[in-house]
């Protein structure tokens, strides 16, 4: 491989002009930066330097640190990042046409015990799975661990979400193609032999039923992806007959019995599902993804599945309508 020897030289280290030099020698380009390949050739390279380097520098900088921090999360990561550091009031770009790399990937709840925010609840796996991981500049990352009080993790946790739609929408097309292929994946699944009626479509104030079902958690989510409505409107009108809403509503019914066990509950189930929608939003995105078959799906299939999945609770196909709806 071409980039072996550059990757893995002395000390673990990358030598950055010998993978330039490689990637000219492979593409038949005399470079002296990447900008000095052209457009043909451009894309290419960072291509290859976001899916090769990328995951082969965090590879080396974190081992022994991060322990089994899987090179799809690193990925994943980088990809979501947009080249930027997650922090709000940071534009450092965490990779440039340079041999400089500021990107760092950080524990929210710290892996060691001492460590700033740490959680002895959590178990390995958590601690280095996806959802407690940020990706951040050098002097962010250095900066948020040195004063954990002001920095606690449900903050880092909103930079992330926040982080991720913002790259997000600076390109729909993408979330699109995956949206397409995600309602016709969930039409084509097993659940879909089962599903005999159409889609009826509810029209209400989004903030009465975010109100009505106590949601927390997931209020400022579906916020944030309502104005996407329109879009995935226009989307999925193209593919109504395959009844995807419908599918999410049975994924929703079979979440809800597992909560209104006894004639009692049924009384109360008003009461209840509100008291734990937030879970409840959680578990329908997760029966997806295992309708799917996706069990560590990557960003532009977690995006485009939490959008279907807030356009079905738009549609009151998850969660309880509020009362004054007829």
């Amino acid at each position: 491989m071409i980039f072996e020897r550059s990757l893995r030289s002395t000390h673990n280290k990358i030598n950055f002009f010998d993978v330039k030099r490689n990637i000219a020698e492979f593409s038949d380009s005399k470079v002296d930066s990447i900008g000095g390949l052209g457009q043909k050739n451009c894309f290419f390279v960072r291509f290859l330097f976001f899916d090769v380097i990328y995951t082969e520098l965090c590879s080396y900088k974190n081992r022994g640190k991060m322990g089994e921090v899987t090179s799809k999360v690193v990925k994943r990561l980088y990809a979501e990042s947009g080249n930027e550091c997650s922090s709000p009031n940071c534009e450092q770009e965490l990779f440039k046409d340079d041999p400089s790399h500021c990107g760092q990937i950080a524990h929210i709840y710290a892996k060691n015990m001492g460590g700033a925010r740490y959680d002895p609840s959590m178990s390995e796996e958590e601690r280095n799975g996806y959802g407690n991981l940020i990706l951040l500049c050098s002097n962010c990352h250095n900066f948020i661990d040195s004063n954990p009080e002001k920095y606690p993790p449900s903050l880092l946790i909103d930079w992330k979400n926040k982080h991720k739609d913002k790259v997000r929408m600076n390109d729909p097309s993408k979330f699109c193609k995956a949206l397409k292929d995600i309602i016709i994946r969930i039409s084509n699944s097993d659940l879909s032999k089962i599903i005999k009626t159409s889609d009826i479509i509810y029209e209400y104030n989004i903030k009465d039923k975010i109100d009505y079902n106590k949601l927390i958690q997931f209020k400022q989510t579906i916020k944030e992806y309502s104005p996407y409505h329109v879009i995935i409107n226009s989307i999925y009108r193209e593919f109504q007959e395959r009844n995807v809403l419908q599918i999410i509503n049975h994924l929703y019914l079979e979440v809800r019995k597992s909560y209104i066990i006894t004639h009692e509950d049924y009384e109360n189930s008003a009461s209840i599902i509100s008291n734990n929608s937030d879970k409840i939003f959680g578990k329908v995105r997760s029966k997806i993804f295992k309708e799917l078959g996706e069990k560590e799906p990557p960003g532009d299939i977690d995006h485009a599945t939490t959008l279907l999945v807030v356009y079905a609770f738009i549609n009151c196909k998850i969660l309880e309508r509020p009362t004054n709806v007829a």
